[in-house]
């Protein structure tokens, strides 16, 4: 007998994780990505060739499984703790950065954040460029997948997944009504608007917190384990102003930059500022049900957006549904 073919709709790290563990369990697996490559918080923002992370910037670990992970990628020289001397830039009370900041450990992989979806996605039918417009149901219990040249899949799925953010998923799948439905319209995202910096002359830290004006964060990507000198920096704005600006202009965007910057008086001058947009950055929501699954359409949905959008989060929502889809 055949295994249980599996089409996961979307390459980011909730959907790679749920093909891995799949795979693992006998599944057969196909993940499509509507991108050349890798998509989601790590795939989209991270460039190999420079070395840089602009979406996710590091990774922390809670969970057991994701331990048992985390000592194997260290083993393999896949990650490394990232030990930066961090600045906090402003003035807030009890600001949990500050105070903890010398508890955390944060973990970073090589050569850039994306390199964690190689790990996934090793064994796994990954197929790129094809973007999922129409899930159809040939049966009671088979799919095939639209895609948006207007062609059909010519695998026949089991049971398909779907690994987008909750409101790309909703118009995938708001004409089959699936149980989980309604607890997608909790989950509201808001945009980061960032940028990739080059100073005439380093600042004196590693990465700084900043709680002053509309700037929240700013790292050297130079300064994690296993990356070359002389890369950019990566700046994050915070929701509030990414929001509001998201139509902003790339001119007026650099001006506000560098007014931004000099109102911290720092002493390092911003030498070049290359602007970027993430869309789905942060996800406003409580937890949802670790595993979002509808076992009478055989249609589930996986994203870090149920599990507090950490980078931990898109790998336990992988983990669970497919621990899910093991029990039939």
């Amino acid at each position: 007998m055949s295994p249980p073919n599996v089409a996961v709709i979307g390459a980011g790290l909730a959907g790679l994780s749920a093909a891995y563990y799949l795979q693992k369990q006998g599944f057969s697996v196909t993940v499509f990505e509507k991108k050349l490559n890798f998509g989601g918080r790590l795939g989209c923002f991270s460039d190999v060739e420079l070395e840089v992370d602009a979406g996710a910037q590091y990774f922390t670990v809670r969970s057991p499984v994701t331990q048992f992970l985390l000592d194997k990628w260290v083993k393999q020289g896949l990650v490394q703790r990232w030990n930066p001397k961090i600045k906090v830039i402003g003035h807030r009370t009890k600001d949990v950065h500050a105070v903890a900041n010398h508890l955390v450990e944060r973990w970073v992989a090589q050569p850039t954040m994306a390199a964690l979806m190689q790990f996934f996605v090793e064994d796994v039918d990954l197929r790129c460029q094809h973007e999922v417009s129409q899930l159809i149901k040939i049966n009671a219990n088979q799919w095939q997948l639209q895609f948006t040249d207007e062609s059909v899949s010519e695998d026949v799925f089991d049971r398909v997944l779907c690994a987008l953010p909750a409101p790309i998923v909703t118009q995938l799948v708001s004409t089959l009504q699936p149980s989980w439905l309604p607890l997608l319209d909790k989950v509201v995202f808001l945009p980061t608007q960032g940028a990739l910096l080059n100073f005439v002359e380093q600042p004196d830290f590693d990465a700084a917190f900043i709680n002053q004006g509309s700037l929240r964060w700013l790292a050297n990507n130079s300064s994690k384990p296993g990356r070359r000198a002389g890369l950019p920096w990566t700046l994050h704005f915070d929701q509030q102003w990414s929001v509001i600006n998201s139509a902003i202009g790339i001119d007026d965007f650099i001006s506000f930059v560098i007014k931004q910057w000099r109102e911290l008086n720092q002493p390092s001058e911003i030498r070049d500022i290359m602007p970027f947009s993430w869309q789905h950055a942060i996800s406003l929501n409580q937890a949802l049900p670790s595993s979002l699954w509808d076992n009478a359409l055989r249609l589930g949905a996986v994203g870090d957006w149920q599990m507090g959008g950490r980078v931990e989060g898109a790998i336990l929502s992988g983990y669970h549904l497919s621990q899910r889809l093991q029990q039939g």
